[in-house]
């Protein structure tokens, strides 16, 4: 039912829109005219009126399209100053964990390395004895 009203809406608002536009006189009244008719040269012809509001669109025109121009350049000139940031700051997060995978390496290397060793444990022997052990060896991790 929503989109029902909601389609409905869009032509009554598309059908005001082409009546309303019909009546303004937004376009003059331009002919040509060829070359020794009226004019030294071929070329288009108005009045005035036309004329100017001819002048007055194009100056309306150019002027919006500069403003346009001016704000898409600011916005890539702040693009490219925070691409440039993130660029930075991107490089230095790598080179932090670089140096940081450069370390964890070096600390396995030394952790699978040979090391001394102090164990102490309690065992049973053959008679069903319980003893402690107490001692100092070389030690590998695998």
């Amino acid at each position: 039912m929503r989109q029902q009203k909601r389609k409905w809406l869009y032509f009554l608002l598309t059908a005001w829109l082409m009546v309303s536009m019909m009546s303004l006189p937004a376009s003059g009244a331009w002919q040509y005219v060829p070359r020794g008719w009226t004019a030294p040269d071929a070329g288009y012809w108005g009045t005035e009126q036309d004329g100017r509001d001819t002048l007055e669109a194009l100056r309306t025109y150019r002027e919006s399209s500069e403003a346009w121009e001016k704000a898409y350049n600011a916005l890539h000139g702040e693009f490219d100053t925070l691409r440039a940031e993130l660029d930075m700051k991107f490089a230095t997060l790598e080179k932090s964990l670089d140096k940081e995978r450069e370390a964890w390496k070096g600390e396995i290397r030394k952790a699978k390395g040979p090391g001394f060793g102090v164990f102490i444990g309690y065992g049973v022997d053959q008679r069903g004895n319980g003893t402690a052990a107490v001692g100092f060896g070389l030690v590998w991790k695998f």
